[in-house]
């Protein structure tokens, strides 16, 4: 997996649509997801045009429930409500065709579990907090890299949603995160 047919669309693409979005980050991550997914099926990501429909179009899904909220209320209220990602994350891929898909709710990942996941051909969604670069966001990780033979020369390959290439996370940043899997493998082994 990897290279084309990973979507790494950032925040910055999608605040000057409409009126304006803020604290974004969690439809941008569905987004990049949805079309990580289908370049997965058809070989090719879709175009930027698809890209700007699929973040409305997640957006509105959002709104309805009030899982997702456009607004920064110092920093307390707004954007995703975490709790909600995995209902969010179902109902945005079933907006888009992607019925097959296996939301799990996970809280902490260990290295091995990581591995095993992201070996099978998971996704993962991460929900930072209080993360020291990225504060409370979300992001999307598609792999690991390793530089070297310890575990802390592990990094996680994401779309932070800030850089359109590939940003890397080391292994020890997980503690700042919880996580829920998307695992598009039919009949995958459990994690």
């Amino acid at each position: 997996m990897g290279g084309k047919t990973e979507s790494y669309l950032t925040t910055g693409q999608f605040s000057g649509l409409e009126r304006g979005f803020i604290q974004h980050c969690g439809p941008t991550a569905i987004t990049n997801i949805t079309m990580t997914l289908t370049a997965r099926q058809t070989g090719q990501l879709p175009d930027t045009d698809e890209a700007e429909k699929r973040f409305k179009r997640i957006i509105r899904i959002g709104r309805r429930p009030v899982v997702y909220m456009n607004t920064d209320l110092f920093h307390l209220l707004g954007g995703t409500l975490d709790r909600s990602v995995p209902y969010y994350l179902r109902r945005s891929l079933k907006a888009f065709g992607l019925k097959n898909c296996r939301i799990s709710r996970i809280f902490r990942l260990n290295m091995q579990q990581l591995e095993a996941c992201i070996a099978s051909g998971c996704i993962i969604y991460l929900i930072m907090r209080r993360h020291p670069v990225y504060g409370n966001h979300h992001m999307v990780c598609y792999g690991l890299e390793k530089r070297g033979s310890r575990t802390q020369d592990t990094f996680l390959r994401v779309a932070d949603g800030w850089s359109s290439k590939p940003a890397y996370l080391p292994e020890s940043d997980l503690k700042y995160a919880r996580e829920v899997l998307i695992d598009n493998n039919e009949g995958a082994a459990k994690h």
